[in-house]
């Protein structure tokens, strides 16, 4: 997360970051223990609480970390899973706001 929250705060008027939690258990559902994971790791933008899996199935994720990217049509330009490959996710990012 350290990654994403420098991602965030650099680019806090051209991006919206949202986290999504993908609970795997009843006990990944309690909201006091999301929201202290959350300040634990300065976790400000807002997290969906996929608790049915719906955006999850949607997209097909079977990764986590998993990111993507959308343009301001709200296009998908760029998926990633994995924790690494950060500067590829920075390039990327970079493309897509460039052409805004």
């Amino acid at each position: 997360m350290p990654e994403i929250n420098e991602l965030r705060d650099e680019y806090d008027d051209q991006l919206n970051v949202v986290a999504v939690h993908m609970p795997r258990s009843e006990d990944d559902l309690n909201m006091g223990v999301i929201e202290a994971m959350a300040m634990g790791h300065d976790i400000t933008q807002p997290i969906f609480v996929d608790s049915e899996h719906k955006l999850t199935d949607a997209f097909e994720n079977k990764y986590v970390p998993a990111y993507y990217v959308f343009d301001k049509e709200g296009k998908l330009r760029h998926f990633q899973a994995g924790g690494s490959g950060m500067d590829m996710l920075r390039k990327r990012l970079n493309r897509v706001l460039g052409e805004e």
